[in-house]
């Protein structure tokens, strides 16, 4: 059994982030998850995508992980702010959104009178 394999295999299943590494320990691809066992062997499946483009996509990212590194997290909402961070941190290769350095804040404020 490969390293990856043992990594994939001691995944929790509890929400977090998901960091994939090439072998130059780059990192390439960060992801959230309810459950960070699911969604990552999710990757290793032999699914078919109904775009092809997206396909190759995937396949060539799984064709580069080398290591699987994670983050719990509470919930869900934490891990899509640590997900964001990280990917602002480390700007990998395959994630197409949040590289650049906006984010979006908002605030509600409700008021219920006197």
């Amino acid at each position: 059994m490969s390293d990856l394999e043992l990594q994939r295999k001691s995944l929790p299943n509890e929400p977090g982030v998901y960091l994939f590494l090439d072998n130059k320990k780059t990192v390439i691809y960060i992801g959230k998850a309810l459950n960070l066992r699911k969604r990552v062997n999710q990757y290793f499946s032999k699914a078919h995508y109904g775009d092809p483009f997206y396909e190759e996509k995937i396949n060539e990212l799984v064709r580069n992980i080398q290591t699987v590194e994670y983050f719990v997290t509470e919930n869900e909402k934490e891990a899509l702010i640590l997900e964001n961070i990280q990917i602002k941190k480390y700007l990998p290769r395959f994630n197409v959104i949040m590289r650049d350095s906006k984010t979006y804040p908002w605030v509600a404020i409700f008021y219920s009178g006197f």
